[in-house]
C-alpha cells in the first residue's frame, strides 16, 4: 500500500509540476520585455496622467515626488488623490502639488455606498485627468525614468488601448519569497497569462502596479463605475476594455517596474483578507477547492519521499527527487527572467502550504463576517458577489454595459 501511494503522489506530482513549469516557461518566452524594445526619438509621444491613490501612505509619497520629477515624458502631469488619509498623506500631496505644478490633488473626505474606496478614489483621479494615456499606479511601486515614454511609444506603435505591466517583486526572507513564487504560480496557470500577452487575443489581464489605459477607451467604457465593488479591479480593467473592443496587452516591466509586495508573511496574509474567499472565482468553496488541488500538486512529490522509503520503492523515490530538482531549476528560471528573487527554492513545500493557509483563512473570516472588512469599511459577500466582474479563465464573467461599443478606428 505504501508503495502504490508513493507511486501515485510520485506521479500526481510530476504532472503537476509539468504543468506549471510549462505554463512559467510559455507565459516567459510570450511576454514582451518592454526594457528590450528599441527606442523611437522620432515618434511623437501621447500625452500621460499618471493616477495615484493613496490612503495613510505618507512615506511612500515623498519616493513618488521624486518619480514624477524624473519621468523625462515631455508631455505628463499627474492627479494624487488622497483617499481619507488619517496621516500626514494629504499634507504632503499638498506640498508636492506646491512644488510642481504638473502634480494636481483630489481629497477625499467620504466614501459613497456601493464602492471600493481605492476604485472610487481611482474614478476621481480619472475625472480630471486629461492626459491621452492613463497610467494608473501605486504610491509604492517603483518606476524607471523612461517609463512613461517607453511604454507610451509601445503601446501607440502597436495600436493598443490597454497595456499592463508585469513589476519585479522585491522581497525580504525565503518565506516571502516562496508566497510570492507560489502565488505566482497559481497566478499564471489560474489566469492563463501567456494568453494576455497577445493583443489579437481577447483575453486580458491588468495589473495594479502599472496599467496604462487610453483615456478615450476607459471613458466610452463609463469609467470605473461597472469595477466599484471588484477587489481586483486591476485585473478586471483590462477585461472591461477588451469587452468594449479594445486591444489589450500583457507585457513584461522588469528593469522598468518594481515593488515590494509585502515585508513579511503576517502582512501578506493580512493582504490577504482583501480578497476574501473567492478571489477571481466568484464562490468560496470553488476557490478553497481549487487552492486544495493546487496544494496537493505543490507538495505530492515531497511527501512521496517518506512512503517511496518505508515502502521500499526506489522508482517512485526516484521519480519525486528528479519532480523536485526539475521544478527547481524551471522555476529559477523563470524568477530570472520575471526579475524576482531565487530565494524562493529553499521554502520548499512550506510557501504552498502557507499561501493555501492565507486562502483558507480568507474564506473563513469572510463566511463568519458575511463579508470583508478591508480600510475600516465592511463590504457584504452579497454585495460583492452581484459586483464581481473579474473572473479566471473558464468561469462565467459578466458582461460590461458597454461591450457593444467598439472604438473608433485610428
Amino acid at each position: 500500500m505504501l508503495t502504490a501511494a508513493a507511486w501515485t503522489l510520485a506521479l500526481i506530482g510530476a504532472t503537476y509540476w509539468a504543468i506549471v513549469s510549462f505554463a512559467g516557461l510559455r507565459t516567459m518566452r510570450s511576454l514582451t520585455r518592454l526594457v528590450d524594445e528599441p527606442a523611437d526619438p522620432d515618434r511623437a509621444l501621447s500625452s500621460v496622467t499618471i493616477v495615484v491613490a493613496a490612503r495613510d501612505e505618507a512615506a511612500s509619497m515623498r519616493h513618488e515626488a521624486e518619480s514624477i520629477a524624473a519621468f523625462d515624458h515631455p508631455s505628463l502631469d499627474a492627479v494624487l488623490v488622497d483617499d481619507r488619509s488619517t496621516d500626514a498623506t494629504g499634507r504632503l500631496l499638498d506640498e508636492i502639488a506646491a512644488r510642481d505644478s504638473r502634480v494636481h490633488v483630489i481629497h477625499v473626505e467620504e466614501l459613497p455606498d456601493g464602492w471600493l474606496g481605492k476604485v472610487h478614489a481611482l474614478e476621481q483621479g480619472r475625472r480630471i485627468a486629461t492626459g491621452e494615456w492613463l497610467l494608473f499606479t501605486d504610491a509604492d511601486v517603483e518606476l524607471a525614468p523612461d517609463l512613461p515614454r517607453r511604454a507610451v511609444a509601445f503601446a501607440d506603435r502597436h495600436g493598443l488601448d490597454a497595456l499592463a505591466l508585469l513589476p519585479s517583486v522585491r522581497s525580504d526572507g525565503v518565506l516571502v519569497a516562496g508566497v510570492v513564487a507560489t502565488f505566482s504560480r497559481w497566478l499564471v496557470v489560474g489566469a492563463r497569462l501567456w494568453r494576455a500577452a497577445d493583443p489579437e487575443r481577447t483575453d486580458a489581464f491588468g495589473v495594479g502596479a502599472c496599467n496604462f489605459v487610453r483615456r478615450d477607451a476607459l471613458e466610452r467604457a463609463g469609467g470605473f463605475e461597472w469595477l466599484r465593488l471588484d477587489v481586483a479591479d486591476d485585473a478586471a480593467l483590462a477585461q472591461l476594455i477588451a469587452a468594449g473592443g479594445g486591444r489589450t496587452m500583457l507585457a513584461s516591466g522588469v528593469g522598468l517596474v518594481s515593488v515590494r509586495w509585502q515585508d513579511s508573511v503576517r502582512g501578506m496574509t493580512r493582504g490577504f483578507e482583501k480578497y476574501g474567499g473567492s478571489g477571481g472565482i466568484g464562490s468560496i468553496r470553488a476557490a478553497v477547492a481549487l487552492a486544495s488541488l493546487a496544494l496537493l500538486g505543490e507538495v505530492a512529490s515531497w511527501v512521496a519521499l517518506p512512503l517511496a522509503a518505508l515502502g521500499s520503492s526506489p522508482g517512485s523515490a526516484m521519480l519525486a527527487v528528479a519532480t523536485i530538482v526539475l521544478a527547481t531549476l524551471s522555476g529559477i528560471a523563470v524568477s530570472d527572467r520575471a526579475g524576482s528573487p531565487r530565494g524562493f527554492w529553499m521554502s520548499g513545500p512550506v510557501a504552498p502550504a502557507l499561501v493555501w493557509w492565507m486562502q483558507v483563512r480568507a474564506a473563513w473570516l469572510e463566511h463568519r463576517r458575511g463579508g470583508i472588512v478591508w480600510r475600516d469599511t465592511f463590504y457584504a459577500t452579497a454585495d460583492l458577489r452581484a459586483a464581481k466582474r473579474y473572473r479566471l479563465p473558464g468561469f462565467k464573467a459578466s458582461k460590461p454595459p458597454s461591450v457593444t461599443q467598439q472604438p473608433p478606428a485610428r
